[in-house]
């Protein structure tokens, strides 16, 4: 049936699944703002963002749904711009952050929740 190699190798996809290899840079980040830096290729609802960095962006905040918007890091060139819903911010969470979610074999994993450093609370991507 299953292996120990097999059901190891698949705890340490699904992991890899669900969290985002991101790291922060001060120089863009307000509370409002962030840069992101992606170690692999991500992906937003109808884009695809390659491995480098991003500057993640509330654009305006109105009633239940939020619009983000998201630059390319080293052009400044808009990559993504939609609505998101609020959502709570996980409570040892003090940085910015994204959660990723599933994706098949040799797919960017999609980014469903990013939260600003701010504490305010997280914004889920609407698929």
């Amino acid at each position: 049936m299953f292996n120990t190699k097999t059901i190891v190798a698949s705890a340490v996809a699904f992991g890899l699944a669900l969290t985002a290899v991101v790291s922060e840079s001060g120089a863009a980040h307000r509370g409002d703002a962030a840069r992101l830096t992606f170690q692999r290729t991500v992906a937003l609802p109808g884009v695809t963002l390659a491995p480098g960095s991003y500057v993640f962006e509330i654009v305006e905040a109105s009633g239940t749904l939020d619009i983000v918007r998201v630059r390319n890091g080293a052009t400044n060139r808009p990559e993504y711009m939609g609505f998101t819903h609020r959502v709570p911010r996980p409570a040892k969470l003090k940085r910015s952050a994204v959660t990723l979610g599933e994706a098949p074999r040799n797919a960017p994993a999609p980014i469903k929740v990013w939260y600003p450093a701010d504490g305010s609370g997280g914004r889920q991507f609407i698929y």
